[in-house]
């Protein structure tokens, strides 16, 4: 299940909430090289989890289609669409950034075999099963 492994490093990673320092990302999750945006579904949406709170409205926001013309945006390209589409700053005076993530195995997220990714919640509960990669 493990490739065999007698000893892995854990890369613990905690589900993002919108008590997180880091709520105002979005994430634009890539395809392998990392030069286009598939999304999370491989079907090239971006989806951000929370309302955009202005002048105290909670506003939703998104969900963005990264394809024009079946051609799938660069993470640069969607990432300015988004941006023109929520230009103003929330009530804590922050913009709305773009956190590009590669898939396991991308150039910038290369597989490791000893690496077992395990996600939880705030309180370190796990949520998800164990992943080697």
């Amino acid at each position: 299940m493990f490739n065999n492994q007698t000893t892995l490093l854990f890369d613990i990673r905690k589900i993002r909430e919108l008590t997180d320092e880091s709520y105002y990302k979005v994430v634009l999750r890539t395809n392998m090289p990392g030069n286009k945006v598939y999304g999370v579904f491989d079907d090239a949406m971006v989806y951000y989890p929370w309302p955009w709170k202005m002048a105290g409205v909670d506003t939703p926001i998104g969900p963005w289609d990264c394809q024009v013309n079946g051609t799938v945006m660069t993470p640069q390209a969607c990432c300015n669409m988004i941006q023109e589409d929520v230009s103003e700053s929330d009530e804590y005076g922050n913009f709305l950034v773009c956190y590009v993530e590669e898939p396991v195995g991308g150039p910038h997220n290369p597989e490791q075999d000893n690496r077992a990714i395990v996600v939880s919640d705030a309180t370190g509960v796990v949520v998800r099963a164990p992943v080697a990669h």
